[in-house]
């Protein structure tokens, strides 16, 4: 299967194209943000298990910009604990990726009365418009915690751009309204993600890789390739295609080939020279491979179906029967605790 055939990425040998996406574990969180042992648990158990990258959830980059209990990595005093889920990955033949995250205005809420974005929103109560001065040390945080990543001893970061949060907000024509030189025109919407770009690269030097989650209907697809590349150019190494933000204004196209952010990634793919991953309910092994062999993407992301079988990639490897996701609605029970996962369980699991 080209599932589990290897890619090799700025020198690192990646063993196959099965990714686990960050998803955030806001029940092994907590408001503090350091690692647990059960986060080391979670990823090890995972890592374990024939999975050839993992992207570590979600990590804030600004203490007083979280919407919710997440991992920290915007102190020194975090590697420590970062280091022992670095560890547990690259320990098992895992590629080892976090990403870092500032949601912007998505902050809003008990652990950030005044969010700051690209520009203030409707929707989300206190948050404002950041200032340009406070660019530079919103830059520094993006910066300071790649090292800390780097020093945690993870290979590559990813730059979380995309589901509404700040850097994606810089881009999408409907959340960032500034008059300045960030925004309007799309090079000036995607001024600053470049600049956070080439700040992290110039810090952790041209042999790490960087990721960078992207959401390309800003707001079509066309303005995305041309976004994509400006990305690529600015220095990102992948690009990991999800969608931009809840108002997305998606593809022109009623009938999608797979979904809306499946094909995105086809589109991005066939216009750009790095390796993409795509995301969204590739459920099944044969999903992933009839995405690769059709040139839909170089690597699979496995989001949901990791939290309900952790064995996943082993079993699709070994055709073990797989205890898929039943995709609950209205939103997945992970953050609800184990119990409430129907396909925990079932197979008498915990997540961790």
């Amino acid at each position: 299967m080209m599932l589990f055939d290897g890619y090799e990425i700025k020198g690192n040998k990646i063993k196959n194209r099965i990714v686990m996406p960050p998803m955030v574990t806001f029940m092994l969180a907590k408001e503090d943000g350091y690692v647990t042992d059960k986060h080391v648990s979670y990823y090890e158990k995972r890592a374990k298990s024939e999975i050839g990258t993992i992207i570590v959830e979600a990590a804030a980059t600004d203490k007083s910009q979280r919407p919710f209990y997440q991992l920290g990595i915007w102190d020194d005093k975090f590697v420590e604990g970062l280091s022992k889920i670095a560890k547990v990955i690259n320990d098992n033949d895992c590629f080892s990726v976090i990403q870092l995250h500032n949601p912007g205005v998505r902050a809003a809420g008990k652990l950030s009365e005044h969010p700051y974005g690209a520009s203030a929103h409707p929707d989300y109560e206190g948050s404002r418009e950041v200032k340009k001065e406070e660019l530079i040390k919103v830059k520094e945080y993006f910066v300071n915690a790649a090292l800390r990543a780097k020093k945690a001893g993870f290979k590559a970061v990813e730059l979380h751009g995309a589901h509404g949060y700040l850097l994606c907000e810089f881009t999408a024509p409907n959340y960032n309204k500034r008059t300045d030189e960030y925004g309007g025109s799309l090079e000036n919407r995607f001024r600053f993600p470049i600049e956070v770009i080439k700040a992290v690269r110039e810090a952790v030097g041209e042999d790490m890789p960087i990721y960078y989650r992207y959401g390309p209907c800003v707001p079509d697809i066309e303005s995305g390739i041309k976004g994509a590349k400006m990305l690529i150019e600015a220095g990102v190494d992948v690009l990991d295609i999800s969608y931009a933000n809840k108002e997305d204004v998606t593809l022109k196209t009623d009938n999608p080939d797979f979904n809306y952010s499946v094909y995105s990634a086809k589109l991005i793919k066939e216009a750009v020279d790095v390796p993409v991953i795509a995301v969204n309910m590739i459920s099944t092994p044969e999903r992933a491979e009839y995405l690769l062999k059709n040139n839909y993407a170089d690597f699979t992301a496995i989001g949901r179906e990791l939290i309900a079988d952790y064995q996943w990639a082993y079993k699709a490897k070994n055709d073990i029967p797989i205890n898929y996701c039943y995709h609950c609605k209205p939103k997945c029970h992970m953050n609800r605790g184990d119990y409430k996962c129907p396909n925990l369980i079932k197979a008498d699991e915990t997540l961790y």
